[in-house]
């Protein structure tokens, strides 16, 4: 899979820059709607809930921990506060928190189409309206064709992007996986081992890049 000569994710990232030309005041907008259609709310302390194949893995992000008793007018209280909101069918439609007060609130809101393609935006906003709100990145989680399923992000300095894809195997188990990110000077390629169905590494050839603390194998 050679990622920066595919045809479709060229298409596809050249569509999200374009987005960039979007008026902030729709963002807000759109950020607005989806929060109000939030029925559920679960907090904890890092990006707990992410919709992303593998994303703590490839990026060794720590795990995080369920936070009990949050009040929703508290969760901008501390930076180490994630809140995440769930419509009644359990799609995740928001992800907040706080960078600390007078830094303003990361938001990522998503929004799912009819084509089974996800897309979503982070925006940084300050309720004190002390700065305007900014676009940080925009991105999508889509279907190439039946073994291969892309992620794709753009930043806001309009050329910065990266691209994720997931190859699958047997048993619909993603086998591969494919990484690159403007300023590399190379894909980087990814295989995923598994125990009992449950994923124990991921390698870089022979380097492990990530390995299970459950699986003793």
């Amino acid at each position: 899979m050679d990622i920066i000569r595919n045809d479709k994710i060229v298409e596809i990232k050249d569509m999200l820059f374009d987005k960039f030309k979007l008026d902030i005041s729709f963002l807000e907008k759109r950020m607005t709607i989806q929060e109000r259609s939030v029925s559920n709310w679960k907090y904890a302390t890092d990006e707990f809930y992410t919709l992303i194949p593998f994303e703590k893995e490839l990026n060794k992000m720590k795990k995080g921990r369920i936070l009990k008793n949050i009040q929703f007018d508290e969760r901008f209280a501390s930076p180490y506060i994630f809140s995440f909101g769930f419509s009644e069918e359990g799609k995740l439609l928001l992800a907040q928190h706080s960078l600390g007060k007078d830094f303003g609130i990361i938001s990522k809101v998503y929004d799912y189409h009819n084509s089974g393609c996800v897309e979503y935006f982070i925006l940084q906003s300050y309720p004190s309206k002390k700065y305007k709100s900014k676009l940080v990145s925009i991105s999508i989680l889509f279907q190439i064709n039946d073994l291969l399923q892309a992620h794709v992000c753009v930043s806001d300095n309009k050329h910065n992007w990266s691209a994720t894809i997931y190859h699958i195997g047997n048993e619909s188990k993603v086998d591969k996986i494919f990484r690159y990110a403007s300023g590399w000077n190379n894909q980087t390629e990814y295989d995923l081992e598994y125990v009992d169905n449950k994923l124990n590494k991921i390698k870089i050839g022979n380097v492990v890049w990530w390995k299970s603390k459950k699986i003793g194998c």
